[in-house]
């Protein structure tokens, strides 16, 4: 019985091979073309748009392949820089636009962000909402800009958690600031300070969840990229500004030191921390879906206005393949690491078994790949489009793109430190007036980086820029020893009957100016009599 089932299979094959056979002799193979075949099929595949993968430096059998089809090679597959990605094409420093309005003082720095037109959309927003709550409180923009420069100087004394009234007492105040205004106008300007209209502001929260900002946010915004060029290096990351009051949109960071706070993402330049770009995260807007590629929708859309040649630097939230291919389109790099879990990355470079200082490289025709071990057991992965070869450091034996990563990385945080160091926010329910007090330390730190650029100072104490900011704004000026010139006393109680206000009609007083006696009330009292000069 057996031997008639293997006598029974060896009959079948040897009918199948016979088939075979014939066919191969009625269809001829590839191998048997002949030279005029051969030469024609070549020249036919060459006619074609696209280049072959040897033409472009690919080789046909990758060494590493990615999840998703990625392939990478294990030596450099192009030589020397990539012209369209590296190559800047115009130099960093002040733009033509900022060499014209930019001078010596510290104000007309300022006014490169926020100019007469800023300062009357927030006039008229105050006053408006002055009127609808009954009051008679009216306010311009002098007094505004004094308002800025007063709060400031808070920041500069270090009076962040200091009591407003304390700031203005007459035995424990700081005189170089309570002598710019009155304690109860500061407080007035402060309670109605708005940068929407009131009867706009429903319409407008069903658009955006930044309402309550107006159009104010979006005005500086886009003054912030027109004095400055950046240098070859631009850093993206996310910046939390703390709040912990009521606000749809605030967000939770367990490791920031706030924890809790209003998110934006911020465009720095890397060299000199120069906010270029600034945009706030809202969250996912009723109810939409979550976008996938967030990280990637951010960098391009900071970059869109970023001058050819530039390279960016980013963290793992943000780098991707995808990302890389789309900013090399506008002729843009990028550095930065990347997760493991990405599915361009070959299993080789996650690999959990490492020895400490080892690295593998992956090079393709657009990007190079590496993956360091600073540690036993413990790997990072870091992709770059300048890079094209695997160089590593002489002494410490780290890839070259590390070191690029670890210069660049850093402009987003610098520029959170600086503005922490004398901040102007103070403690409030409101979150428009923390962002309002937030643009005034970017603003103060972008006017201070083109006060250098400009005057070629390079070691400057910038405590001493701001307080030369704050005084101007506020109509004062330093001494020979670098401190605020303090006004005499023209202001003060006389006695005497109570008499109208010369200047608002509205209220009675005992005050008077020193000077020409003029009454003038608490509300409508400097100390400098619009009939008088000091």
């Amino acid at each position: 019985m057996t031997m008639n089932r293997r006598k029974a299979a060896l009959d079948a094959l040897d009918i199948i091979i016979s088939q075979a056979y014939v066919e191969s002799e009625e269809e001829p193979d590839d191998d048997s073309m002949s030279d005029a075949d051969y030469e024609q099929d070549v020249s036919s595949s060459s006619d074609g748009d696209e280049p072959s993968d040897a033409e472009m430096g690919i080789s046909l059998t990758a060494n590493f392949v990615g999840a998703d089809g990625t392939r990478w090679e294990d030596q450099p597959v192009m030589q020397g820089r990539r012209q369209a990605v590296n190559v800047m094409r115009a130099a960093g420093g002040l733009s033509a636009f900022g060499r014209r309005q930019c001078g010596q003082t510290a104000l007309s720095n300022w006014r490169a962000f926020i100019d007469d037109q800023f300062l009357d959309t927030i006039v008229e927003c105050t006053n408006e909402k002055a009127r609808s709550s009954c009051s008679q409180f009216v306010t311009d923009r002098q007094e505004l800009s004094a308002y800025i420069g007063i709060t400031l100087l808070i920041g500069v004394y270090k009076g962040r958690g200091e009591p407003v009234r304390a700031i203005w007492s007459k035995s424990e105040g700081r005189r170089c600031i309570s002598q710019f205004m009155l304690l109860k106008r500061f407080q007035l300007l402060t309670k109605y300070l708005r940068f929407d209209l009131t009867n706009t502001r429903a319409t407008q929260r069903l658009k955006t969840k930044f309402a309550p900002m107006g159009s104010v946010f979006d005005k500086w915004e886009q003054k912030l990229c027109r004095p400055f060029i950046p240098y070859e290096y631009v850093t993206v990351d996310e910046t939390l500004v703390p709040f912990r009051g009521r606000c749809s949109f605030k967000q939770y960071m367990p490791s920031k030191p706030a924890k809790y706070g209003l998110k934006f993402w911020s465009l720095c330049d890397a060299k000199t921390a120069y906010c270029i770009h600034m945009q706030p995260y809202l969250g996912t807007d009723q109810g939409a879906c979550r976008n996938i590629k967030l990280g990637t929708s951010v960098v391009l859309n900071l970059t869109s206005r970023l001058d050819a040649g530039r390279t960016v630097v980013t963290d793992n939230f943000f780098t991707s393949f995808d990302l890389l291919l789309e900013l090399r389109a506008r002729k843009l790099g990028l550095v930065g690491t990347i997760r493991k879990n990405r599915r361009e990355i070959p299993p080789e470079f996650t690999a959990k078994k490492s020895e400490a200082g080892s690295c593998i490289f992956g090079f393709n025709a657009y990007a190079t790949l590496v993956s360091y071990a600073p540690k036993k057991n413990k790997r990072v992965v870091l992709i770059s489009s300048e890079h094209c070869e695997g160089q590593t450091h002489a002494q410490t034996g780290k890839p070259e793109i590390i070191t690029t990563y670890n210069q660049g990385k850093g402009g987003v945080d610098h520029l959170d430190k600086m503005c922490s160091e004398y901040t102007s926010r103070k403690r409030t329910l409101r979150w428009p007036k923390i962002v309002f007090q937030h643009m005034l330390d970017v603003t103060a730190y972008n006017s201070f980086i083109l006060w250098c650029e400009v005057t070629g100072s390079v070691h400057v104490n910038r405590r001493q820029f701001i307080k030369m900011l704050g005084a101007e704004l506020c109509n004062g000026e330093l001494d020979e020893k670098g401190d605020i010139k303090l006004f005499p006393d023209t202001v003060a109680a006389m006695p005497g009957k109570r008499m109208r206000c010369r200047q608002c009609i509205a209220n009675k007083t005992v005050q008077r100016c020193k000077q020409c006696a003029a009454p003038l009330c608490i509300n409508c009292a400097s100390y400098n009599c619009q009939n008088c000069t000091v």
